[in-house]
This record gives structure tokens, sequence and C-alpha cells, in this order.
């Protein structure tokens, strides 16, 4: 009788374990992340499984997180990103046109929790820098969605200047 509960117990770990793997490694695919470049993948994946933020900066280690610039007003292409977050379907919760601000809600799509993206431009003489924040309201890793956000965020803006030229 003790034998058969501890192969239970032993196979409900295994396959409990094997589910969680899926999981991660399902979650990692969907998100469609460059998983192979700089820094590499197990930095990648350390920070993919321990981190809920992501955002855009000057001298990013994940180049696809380098702090994007366009030239023009900074207004214009504030209209350009309230319009991209309206094609991703994201909520948006704030728009600050005199602080050029918009902060937005997205449900993601793995696990349907709410995380929140904020976008900040910054006119710097005729370039706008466009400073992305995106972060998970709870958990500790975010198996890079929030990356995705904003290169989806990224994405968007792309078409919408591809539409108006």
């Amino acid at each position: 009788m003790t034998h058969n509960f501890i192969a239970l117990a032993l196979n409900t770990v295994y396959y409990g374990v094997v589910c969680v793997v899926c999981l991660v490694l399902g979650a990692l695919t969907l998100n469609n992340l460059p998983m192979g470049a700089k820094p590499g993948f197990s930095k990648r994946l350390r920070k993919y499984l321990t981190t809920n933020i992501a955002q855009t900066a000057v001298d990013s280690e994940y180049p696809e997180l380098e702090l994007p610039t366009l030239v023009g007003s900074a207004r214009l292409i504030l209209t350009r990103v309230e319009r991209a977050i309206a094609t991703l379907g994201w909520e948006v919760t704030l728009l600050d046109n005199n602080e050029l601000e918009v902060n937005a809600e997205i449900q993601s799509a793995i696990f349907r929790f709410k995380d929140d993206i904020s976008v900040k431009l910054i006119q710097v003489q005729n370039v706008v820098e466009i400073h992305i924040v995106s972060k998970s309201r709870i958990g500790k890793g975010d198996f890079g969605t929030n990356t995705r956000h904003i290169l989806n965020l990224l994405n968007a803006i792309d078409r919408q200047i591809e539409i108006e030229t």
C-alpha cells in the first residue's frame, strides 16, 4: 500500500513538473522572442522567468529594447501612438497631451493577466524619444510578455507611419 502511494506521489510530481515546463516553453514560444540574440539564451531565459517589467532604454542590453526615436513633432507621434494602441485593442487609461504621455491596460494572451504599458514622448530638437515601460501587475516572471507588448506597440506605430505615407 505504501509503495503504491509513493509511486502515485512521484507520478504526480513528475507530471506536474512536465506541465510547468510545457507552460513555460509554450509562453516563450507564443511571445516569439529573439531567444538566441544578444545577450544570449540563458541570460534572456533568466530575465523572462524572474522579472515582470520591460522598458526601452539607451544602450539597452537587449537590442529590441533600444530606445526608439522618430524624426518629427511629438504631438504627431503621440497621435500615432494613440492609433497604434487602438489597433492593438488595448484600453487607454491615461492620455495627457500636455505631458505627451499615454498609459494603457493590456490583457495578456496566455493567462489573461492585466499588464500596464506607459509611453512617454520626449522631444529633443527635431527627434522624439519613445520611452516605453510595460509591467505585469502580478507575478515575478512574465515569460517575456512585456517585451512582446513593447515590440507589438513599436510594430503598430510603424504600421501607422506606413499608412500615413
